[in-house]
């Protein structure tokens, strides 16, 4: 009970809204099953940073906690360094005693998503996807293996910039473009070209872009909302505009009932409701 507490606060996204995100604080995992290769392989980790949205694809033979932990702490982690919060789903995998064992003797949190939440780990999802559709076009052009394409997918992925962000994954963890095979006759620019502050203006940026990206969302959401007139019995929340310039209170008083609707009144907001605790 007091992992499932811990893990609930851990996911509360009134906490989520006030994180100050950074670069590797919190990154997301998952694993897709794919054709046997001759080589073995079956299935492909991916390990997502949130905030960068910078991919690692790990190829596997089995999707083992002694085999996910090891990719973590013989690969990852000497690339990247120690993540400090760790999200995926509920995979058996990711639940044993080894995976959290490591995570406590790194100071790592560990995090899951919620059964009321089930596509908490949308972004590496999504990702998945696009690597299915990359794979499939590249085997078909090319021929040979998944495991074969994998890396060049990954590449093409963390080089391109990103609509959450507005810059390329890459850039966002080295502080520059990569040198791709398609570009090498072309001069680049070096880290040395760089502006010492390029760090902080970027991410500055990547949280302007993010909530430009959250507005859109948010419209287009709203933009076929209709307004559902109330009904007796409804339970609704009261706006309470005496608290909302108060720090720490709550903007809405409630839940109250429904008992009695004037449907007389003219807009949208076409009732009067008398509402009891």
């Amino acid at each position: 009970m007091r992992s499932d507490i811990e893990n609930f606060c851990n996911l509360c996204s009134t906490c989520e809204a006030f994180r100050k995100a950074s670069v590797f604080q919190l990154v997301c995992t998952d694993i897709t099953e794919l054709p046997v290769t001759s080589f073995g392989n079956r299935f492909v980790r991916v390990v997502q940073d949130h905030f960068t949205k910078y991919v690692n694809a790990y190829a596997m033979s089995d999707q083992k906690a002694t085999t996910v932990v090891q990719l973590l702490c013989e690969r990852y982690i000497p690339e990247h360094g120690v993540p400090e919060e760790l999200l995926s789903d509920q995979g058996r995998q990711y639940e044993s005693e080894i995976i959290h064992t490591i995570c406590q003797r790194l100071q790592m949190t560990k995090k899951r998503t919620s059964l009321y939440h089930p596509r908490g780990n949308r972004m590496v999802e999504r990702f998945n996807r696009t690597l299915k559709e990359q794979l499939a076009r590249l085997i078909q052009d090319y021929g040979g293996e998944w495991d074969h394409h994998l890396p060049a997918v990954v590449l093409s992925f963390n080089s391109t910039p990103h609509s959450s962000t507005g810059y390329s994954p890459y850039f966002l963890v080295h502080g520059r473009e990569p040198r791709l095979p398609a570009t090498v006759h072309v001069s680049s620019p070096k880290v040395s070209d760089c502006p010492q502050n390029y760090g902080s203006a970027a991410f500055e940026t990547v949280l302007l872009h993010r909530e430009e990206q959250r507005q859109k969302r948010e419209y287009y959401y709203n933009k076929d909302t209709r307004f559902r007139p109330y009904a007796c019995g409804d339970l609704v929340w009261v706006d309470d505009p005496a608290t909302q310039r108060q720090n720490l209170f709550p903007n809405w008083t409630g839940p109250y009932k429904v008992v009695s609707v004037d449907e007389k009144g003219a807009g949208p907001v076409n009732f009067v409701s008398f509402l009891t605790d």
